[in-house]
């Protein structure tokens, strides 16, 4: 009998190991990052970080950091809120005994947010399942969202809603069926509260009323690398089984909103375009929606690095030009330098002066104009001068070496 019995308690851990998902038993994993000021970098203490679904909260510290530790394996939204600021989100899929990290960049709110722009249900849309999805595009300057259904367009007769939202989208309780309803969201902040959206309206279909979610789609194809200031285009592929319209959004991962398209109709190949401003490798993933609020699964994901681009000169406007004669003191030194990733990055140039070729003594360093005057210099002399560009992340590029000679008439 004991002999029997140790051999079922046997079996029954092997059937136990055998059957679970992870032998290691570790079903959770973490969420970190940092949470800095868009416009200086900086970290930002006391910054509320939740998720949807619902895990725990937490604020980050001093150094601008947070860590949620214990979260159950699946697909997030991470969302960052402090007054004073506009809220941020990030999506996020975290993966058991791994770290994922998502970083966001805050705005200070300087103006009352934006107006809502609903998107779905759609609006006159009918037969909608009796408990949709209600979607909107993120508000500039939003903080939080306020929406009503009611089932007059005057909201008198509310049926469903929520202020306090943090996120552009809100999950509805059950609607009554083959009845219409009207809704709208609009925007708040720390300043104040924007006007409301356009109403629309829609109507409910029975409690048999079903959709079909859009198909999952195709990975994006767009260039494996670029620079900052230009705009590039990631090609995708995807279809609704209903043969609903569909909206599509791209996670960018640059802390860019998430903005819902204009409904297509009919397509199979779509390309949505994207500016990079910041250098590094980004994953992009792209999701489609239907009329009636349900979405695909993501895409797998592709990547862009953007890399930074050197300054470079242009001989087509120079002074002194090369081989002129200067008769007149003081000199207005000027030069053409451009550089692609401008209004993202910023030049400096240094000059160098000399009677030698190639120059080699520093006239000036630094500067922050592509103009120098030069009051006083010697006469009867042969003069080389060139300039130096640099940008701020390391980019440098040097000018031609022109010359002049100096007299007086």
């Amino acid at each position: 009998m004991k002999k029997f019995s140790l051999i079922a308690i046997a079996f029954m851990i092997v059937v136990q190991l055998g059957c679970g998902k992870d032998p290691t038993g570790i079903s959770t994993g973490t969420i970190k990052g940092k949470i800095s000021d868009a416009a200086t970098n900086g970290a930002i203490a006391g910054v509320v970080i939740s998720t949807s679904p619902a895990s725990s909260s937490v604020t980050t510290g001093d150094d601008g950091y947070y860590q949620i530790d214990e979260i159950k394996a699946g697909a997030y939204t991470v969302l960052a809120a402090k007054s004073g600021y506009a809220s941020a989100t990030a999506n996020v899929t975290v993966d058991a005994g791994k770290i994922t990290n998502a970083n966001l960049a805050l705005v200070v709110v300087t103006a009352v947010p934006s107006v809502p722009v609903l998107v779905t249900p759609h609006d006159t849309v009918s037969s909608v399942v009796l408990c949709p999805t209600f979607n909107w595009n993120p508000s500039s300057a939003a903080a939080s969202y306020c929406i009503q259904i009611a089932k007059d367009s005057t909201f008198t007769i509310l049926a469903a809603g929520q202020a306090g939202l943090y996120i552009n989208c809100f999950a509805s309780p059950s609607l009554a069926e083959s009845t219409t309803y009207y809704w709208r969201v609009n925007a708040s902040n720390s300043i104040g509260t924007s006007a409301w959206s356009a109403v629309w309206r829609f109507a409910t279909g029975s409690s048999a009323t079903g959709n079909t979610k859009p198909n999952q789609p195709t990975t994006p194809i767009g260039p494996a690398t670029g620079f900052r200031s230009q705009s590039y285009e990631f090609d995708f592929t995807c279809s609704d089984p209903d043969g609903d319209p569909l909206y599509f959004r791209a996670d960018w991962s640059d802390g860019t909103p998430m903005i819902w398209t204009n409904d297509y109709y009919g397509w199979s190949t779509y390309a949505l375009p994207h500016t990079f401003k910041a250098l590094g490798t980004f994953p992009i993933r792209v999701q489609a929606m239907d009329i009636y609020g349900d979405t695909s699964l993501w895409s797998a994901q592709t990547s862009i690095t953007i890399i930074n681009a050197n300054p470079s000169f242009s001989n087509y406007y120079v002074y002194p030009s090369d081989g002129s004669t200067c008769y007149y003191s003081p000199i207005n030194f000027d030069w053409d330098c451009t550089d692609p990733d401008i209004p993202y990055d910023t030049l400096s140039y240094d000059m160098y002066l000399d009677t030698l070729n190639p120059p080699v003594k520093l006239q000036v360093s630094n500067l922050s104009s592509s103009q120098y005057t030069l009051s006083t210099i010697t006469n009867a002399k042969t003069y080389y001068w060139k300039i130096v560009a640099k940008d701020r992340f390391g980019g440098v590029a040097n000018s031609s070496i022109w010359s002049f000679y100096k007299t007086t008439k």
